[in-house]
């Protein structure tokens, strides 16, 4: 899969839509299932980018929306498109199995597989975005700051990732900062930096487990038995 996201025109094929990141609500339930394309940490700056690269608002007249979104770092190179957006996760995550019981569930396709929910993943992660001007930057900056929360009532982002199991990831801002100096004026290259927290459960595949249907037998001892 591509280390990038293109912002096409053309709708999304038939064939790509039901491996597509989706927001939903926060009290929306997880249905799992044994689709595994990604690890813990690609299905988290994948959603994310799968996401972002969606997204469009309309600034002063424009209509602005990313060219292109990283789902991991790569500095733009001459001739690249802008604006552009890039997860960075710049530290370790940490499984944190304190939060939850280990449990075995059975996944929602009807083929009595199960998946066991080991531990939570919890990081922090930045998301990196290329403007020309400072009126994009403020533009994109406004939008992200939407995006990341995007239902009321709920605080942060949760998105459904199709290629992880089914599973329920969710975003929370932390910061965010206008990151200029000399240079980024002169070669038109404004970046606002975003930082989140992200989690995700971590889920192992078992597989199938076989349903026993328990059956009572009554031995009876002792002479007569068989009369």
């Amino acid at each position: 899969m591509s280390d990038s996201i293109e912002n096409a025109t053309p709708p999304i094929p038939a064939s790509d839509v039901e491996m597509q990141a989706v927001a939903v609500p926060g009290d929306a339930v997880q249905r799992l299932t044994f689709v595994r394309s990604e690890s813990t940490v690609g299905a988290l700056s994948l959603g994310l980018a799968q996401y972002l690269s969606r997204l469009q608002i309309e600034w002063n007249g424009r209509l602005i929306r990313f060219q292109k979104v990283y789902k991991s770092w790569a500095e733009p190179e001459s001739g690249a498109a802008f604006p552009a957006a890039t997860i960075v996760m710049p530290v370790p995550g940490e499984y944190d199995s304190s939060v939850l019981t280990p449990a075995t569930i059975r996944v929602q396709d009807g083929t009595n597989r199960y998946l066991r929910m080991t531990a939570e993943l919890q990081l922090m992660c930045a998301v990196v975005v290329w403007t020309t001007d400072l009126d994009e930057r403020a533009a994109l900056t406004s939008l992200l700051e939407d995006a990341l929360d995007p239902r009321e009532g709920t605080t942060g982002l949760r998105l459904e990732l199709p290629f992880y199991f089914g599973a329920h990831a969710t975003y929370e801002k932390i910061s965010v900062l206008y990151e200029d100096d000399p240079g980024t004026s002169q070669t038109r290259r404004r970046r606002t930096v975003f930082v989140l927290k992200a989690l995700i459960p971590q889920f192992v595949p078992v597989g199938q487990i076989v349903n026993l249907n328990p059956r009572a037998c009554i031995i009876v001892d002792g002479e007569g038995a068989d009369e």
